[in-house]
């Protein structure tokens, strides 16, 4: 055709009217229409309803798709175009291109998948062949494999969740759109083939990391669980819910994520997150993190926010007013606004620092929970709508709940309430005030209630029987003597431990499956009827016997700290755990309780014990009884053994194969065989006669305790995972704990060690070595000790710079002669008395509280710097001065035996115990010290002493000193006063009612009035100027010594008591001691005595009479007697033929001419005059 520009014209001017959607009319079409070529092209067998398409642009066309038998569509694309069934449409045609057809063979999914269980997933869904499956959900079948998954490439949907898969392939299965695979073992997956996923719910894995970048059209993401340490979502912008909780996420970065409606990042460890474009978030859940602050400003929609478990200070919510559930608990936070939230119903601010909120605004709230805070009070009256209410643990003394009337729940546990009324909540279900203060409760209008808890209370009563409904009573640390529980046919578990109940009746109750009486007054109790009983608490009670027949279905049973001689146990054939100690149990027949796994017997008085009806038994206590012999043969599934304080001289464990536990100290076991029990963890064989004993088969050895033996060796060389050793008082020569790596404690106290190599220990945190033969101790390696014994050695010099770590160091009696502890600057205890230090520097160690440093060479020391210093000992040193003054925390002071000429304690307030004797102190001042109660200040130059501010001083001691006067009547809690060898004249001791003790010997008193000293035992009064002495109100005295006085007489018929007494050097001229019939010692030397009647005193063993002007004496009733002294008398004839016990006897310078002393065959002393007729073997001597 000819083309002219005419023809040219018109048809650029049809195609500008066609391209803007305009025309010609429909009759002026053009002439010459665009045409395209459709090419099919195929493959495999099938066939297409045409191979070559002409076709106008912009107009569609389609073929049919027929595949062979046994073969399917796989492919088919080009041309814009979709399929649906078997006919494939392109997309409007505007250029020639060609459709791709490929027809597949069918694949038999029988000859793909080898797992079974994947196969009968696959089946069961209707599929036969690979390609016919589109979507998959085999949650219910146990796979182990997904070999075969691949060619499942029509596959858009999986879910196989909690089938421990390790990994899986899904290379192939890029048509998938929804995945779930949560609850595997899945440590790595690729997912870049997936770009179609939207939904990917990996939670509960293994995953540490996650590539989702190809995963583009994401919207829904779960990853919870895992242990994700980074992850990138910057790609997934068409993220709606997101969630990563439980991985060890530090940072995450959602500021590309802003269509987020929902974000989980709970329990990772996030320090802050940024949510500022998260526009659109609903949901916010970050929980458990280490978040101190967090920006929700922008986040208005907000419903749901958890934070809680983080470190948040303050919080902004005024913009949240959507808000319906908020939980911050477990924060910091001192403050919360929640006024412009008028939509919560759920707060929880748990364990927080709040000291007040107000909720007032917040009307719709029906769960409040505040645990755990600082409120001193709270306002719920315009919160009508509570059903549940936690104000446990704060400081709050009254709550009024009487608007909230819809409250099921109800917890004040741990408050400060001394009452509350709650007669206006009817609903209540829970009740909950334990540890408060409450005196009375009244719950008769709370009919619902199932469950009550008022324990640790000032309860002495209340009133249950409205409430029927009850489950669970909890009265426990009360006051009550009594309670009706009678109305209460439903009671489940009564809990009345720790009150002063002398009766309970329970035969109404017959639901109670667990019911504690622990800690009461009951004589007795009647369960008989309580057939659903499973638990029984009567520990410590007055219970001489009970009855338990009638509950075949217990399983606990706590009887310990009775007086039952006998407990029946045959009908309680579900027993599982039986409790007995402290009673005076004989025996017991367990025969029938065959389900026993735990059985403690301990501190009664069994001598033998049968168990072979007990095959289940896991845990056996017979503790500090009396038993001889036990049988263990048979209960095979034992785990642990205790067994101390008993008299079994051995004990067969060879069939006992679980035995990890094993106490058999305090017994008098010589030799044992353990072999068998190889998989013992402790051990403890103290106080036994073991001269030997072997664990080298024990590799699962932690704590190995043979103290109190005979062991000359042991060999624990193969007890590698040994963490703790005692050894203490053997007989050991060496012991090697180089194989012994992983010990933190070892103690070989009191044993015969020369040597002792610690250099492979490294891990030790104690190390105790006193009292063994020690030159040397090497400590270069053990940098971890905290505490270090080493005391009665013979080591010179010590190193304990590498010990940062130590708090404790115990030296005593060695030869050291310097000490470097500047490096120990966690010191709190040093003891290095008895040693030969001339000097010592504990200017470093700041945080010492204990320091003995007593018997020393020390001419001085500085402890200024020891601030925190409380009990502070440099006895017996060389020291000239002190200074404590800046000591201001001390407790107790000994620096006796010195040469101090004055001591300064002004600053030292807290003392209780100042033992300051044997110095040169010519005073001391002692108004600051008001805190004293031991104060010996004995053997120095003192002329005066006030104690006047002392009002707790219970012990004074001051003799030989130089004292003209003392004022002890401000001193009433003295129990023991020793002022004597002083210059007293006179004593007034009237105030000191408490005395027990008094010593006023050596002085120049010339009376002395005890008369209200009735606690008085002892009083020494010798060498004064007393002429008279009134005793009778001295009915406790045990000792009394007032030798060289000038008593003329003493009346000692009311000391019944007395055991010593020595009245020598006076001027008696008669005495009466029939009443004292407790005397062991008489001594009345030096008086002027005619007679003397001893025939009560039976319990004689030292009588001395010396020096009076007895003419007889009988001593026939005193058959104890070991000494006698009776010289210069006028004794013609003494019987000592009843006196078998005598060693002494002294008889010179009497009138005496015979002496029998055939029967005294125990006497070593015998003196009598020369010419006396002396029968007798001791007549030599």
């Amino acid at each position: 055709m000819k083309v002219t520009q005419t023809t040219l014209f018109l048809l650029c001017f049809s195609i500008f009217l066609y391209g803007c959607g305009g025309g010609a009319s429909d009759n002026a079409s053009l002439s010459i229409a665009q045409t395209y070529q459709v090419t099919v092209s195929a493959t495999g067998l099938g066939t297409v309803s045409a191979s070559n398409i002409t076709v106008s642009a912009g107009q569609k066309t389609s073929i049919t798709l027929t595949p062979s038998d046994g073969y399917y569509i796989d492919t088919v694309n080009g041309c814009g175009g979709s399929i649906s069934g078997n006919t494939f449409t392109t997309g409007n045609i505007q250029s020639a291109c060609t459709i791709t057809v490929q027809f597949k063979e069918n694949v038999r999914l029988s000859d793909i998948v080898t797992d079974p269980q994947l196969l009968r997933c696959i089946t069961e869904s209707g599929g036969l062949f690979a390609h016919e499956v589109t979507a998959l959900s085999c949650d219910e079948y146990l796979v182990r494999s997904m070999t075969g998954i691949r060619h499942l490439t029509q596959l858009s949907r999986l879910t196989l969740s909690n089938a421990q898969l390790p990994q899986i392939d899904l290379s192939n299965n890029t048509a998938l759109r929804f995945l779930n695979l949560s609850g595997n073992q899945l440590s790595t997956i690729d997912l870049s083939n997936l770009p179609e996923l939207r939904v990917l719910n990996l939670g509960n894995n293994q995953l540490s990391s996650l590539d989702i970048s190809q995963n583009t059209k994401l919207t829904d993401l779960k990853v919870f669980n895992n242990q994700l340490t980074n992850i990138d979502v910057t790609a997934n912008t068409q993220l709606t819910d997101l969630s990563l909780g439980n991985n060890k996420l530090a940072q995450v970065d959602v500021s590309a994520n802003s269509r987020l409606i929902e974000l989980r990042l709970y329990s990772n460890q996030l320090k802050n997150l940024n949510v500022s474009n998260n526009k659109s978030l609903s949901v916010l859940s970050v929980y458990d993190n280490a978040l101190t602050a967090i920006d929700i400003s922008n986040n208005n929609l907000l419903k749901e926010l958890s934070l809680g478990a983080n470190q948040l200070l303050a919080l902004d919510l005024s913009n949240n007013v959507r808000l319906v559930e908020l939980r911050l608990y477990d924060n910091q936070l001192t403050t919360i606004e929640l006024s412009q939230a008028l939509g919560l119903t759920l707060i929880d601010i748990n364990n927080n620092q709040l000291a007040a909120i107000d909720v007032s605004k917040n009307q719709a709230l029906s769960t409040l929970r505040l645990d755990n805070n600082q409120l001193t009070n709270i306002d719920v009256t315009s919160n009508r709508q509570l059903a549940q209410l936690e104000l446990d643990k704060n400081l709050l003394m009254e709550v009024d709940v009487s608007s909230s009337t819809q409250l099921l729940s109800l917890g004040l546990d741990s408050n400060l309430l001394t009452t509350i009324n709650v007669s206006n909540n009817p609903l209540l279900t829970t009740l909950d005030l334990d540890n408060n203060q409450l005196s009375n409760i009244d719950v008769t209008s709370n009919r619902q209630l199932a469950q009550l808890d008022l324990d640790n209370n000032l309860l002495p009563d209340i009133d249950v029987r409205n409430n029927a409904q009850l489950l669970s009573l909890g009265l426990d640390s009360n006051l009550l003597t009594n309670i009706d529980v009678s109305g209460n046919p439903l009671l489940t578990t009564l809990d009345l431990d720790n009150n002063q109940l002398v009766s309970i009746d329970v035969t109404s109750n017959l639901q109670l499956a667990q019911l504690d009486l622990d800690n009461n007054l009951l004589p007795d109790i009647d369960v008989r009827k309580n057939a659903q009983l499973l638990s029984l608490g009567l520990d410590s009670n007055l219970l001489t016997n009970i009855d338990v027949s009638g509950n075949p279905l217990l399983t606990t049973l706590d009887l310990d700290n009775n007086q039952l001689v006998g407990i029946d146990v045959s009908a309680n054939l579900q027993l599982i755990r039986l409790d007995t100690d402290n009673n005076q149990i004989s025996s017991i027949d367990l025969s029938n309780n065959t389900r026993l796994s735990q059985v403690s017997l301990n501190d009664n008085t069994f001598s033998e014990i049968i168990l072979s009806n007990n095959p289940e038994l896991t845990s056996l206590e017979v503790s500090n009884g009396q038993l001889v012999r036990i049988d263990l043969s048979l209960n095979p599934q034992l785990a642990s053994l205790l067994l101390s304080g008993n008299k079994l001289t051995e004990l067969d464990v060879s069939k006992n194969l679980e035995l990890a536990q094993l106490d058999l100290s305090n017994n008098m076991i010589v030799d044992i065989d353990l072999k068998a029990n190889v998989l013992m963890r402790t051990l403890n064989l103290d106080s036994n006669l073991l001269t030997g004993v072997d664990v080298t088969t024990h590799a699962e050895l932690v704590t190995l305790s043979l103290d109190n033996n005979r062991l000359p060796t042991l060999d624990i060389t193969l007890n590698t995972l040994l963490t703790n050793l005692s050894v203490n008082n053997n007989v050991l020569t060496s012991l090697d704990t180089v194989k012994n790596t992983l010990l933190t404690e070892l103690y070989v106290a009191n044993n015969q060690l020369s040597t002792l190599d610690v250099s492979e220990n490294i891990g030790l945190k104690a190390l105790s070595a006193f009292n063994n033969q020690l030159v040397t101790l090497d400590l270069t390696n053990n940098t971890l000790l905290e505490l270090l014994s080493f005391g009665k050695n013979s080591i010179s010099s010590i190193d304990v710079s590498f010990q940062s770590e130590l708090k404790e160091l115990r030296a005593y009696e060695n030869l050291i002669e310097a000490i470097d502890i500047s490096n120990n600057l966690k010191l709190e205890s040093l003891s290095l008395y008895d040693n030969q230090l001339t000097q010592v520097d504990v200017s470093s160690n700041l945080l010492l509280r204990e320091f003995s440093v007593g018997n020393n060479q020390l001419k001085e020391l500085d402890m200024t710097n020891n601030a925190g210093l409380v009990d502070f000992k440099v006895y017996g040193n060389a020291l000239e001065r002190i200074d404590v003054t800046k000591n201001t925390a001390l407790v107790t002071l000994s620096v006796r035996d010195n040469q101090l000429t004055e001591l300064d304690v002004s600053q030292n307030v807290q003392l209780k115990e100042l033992i300051a004797y044997s110095n040169q102190l010519i005073s001391i001042e002692l108004e600051s010290n008001t805190a004293l109660e031991r104060l010996q200040l004995y053997n120095n130059q003192l002329s005066a002493l006030d104690v006047s501010s002392h009002s707790v001083l219970n012990e004074l001691s001051v003799y030989n000193n130089q004292l003209t006067s003392i004022n002890v009547t401000s001193n009433p809690e003295l129990t023991t006063l020793d002022v004597g060898t002083n210059l007293l004249s006179s004593l007034d001791v009237l105030n000191n009612t408490q005395l027990k003790i008094l010593e006023v010997n050596d002085n120049s008193l010339t009376s002395l009035d005890t008369s209200q000293n009735v606690m008085l035992e002892s009083l020494d009064l010798y060498r004064n100027a007393i002429t008279a002495v009134d005793m009778s109100a001295n009915d406790k005295l045990l000792s009394l010594k007032a030798y060289e006085n000038d008593i003329t007489s003493i009346d000692l018929s009311n000391n019944v008591h007395l055991q010593e007494l020595s009245l020598g050097s006076n001027k008696l001229s008669n005495l009466d001691v029939s009443n004292n019939a407790l005397l062991t010692s008489l001594r009345l030397y030096s008086n002027d005595l005619s007679q003397v009647d001893v025939r009560n005193n039976t319990s004689l063993v030292d009588l001395n009479l010396n020096f009076n002007d007895l003419t007889s004496l009988d001593v026939s009733n005193n058959p104890q007697l070991s000494t006698l002294e009776v010289e210069r008398n006028t004794l013609s004839t003494i019987n000592v033929r009843g006196n078998g016990q005598l060693t002494s006897l002294n008889v010179l310078r009497n009138n005496l001419s015979e002496l029998d002393v055939t029967q005294n065959t125990s006497l070593t002393t015998l003196l009598y005059d020369t010419g006396v007729n002396c029968t007798g073997s001791a007549c030599g001597l």
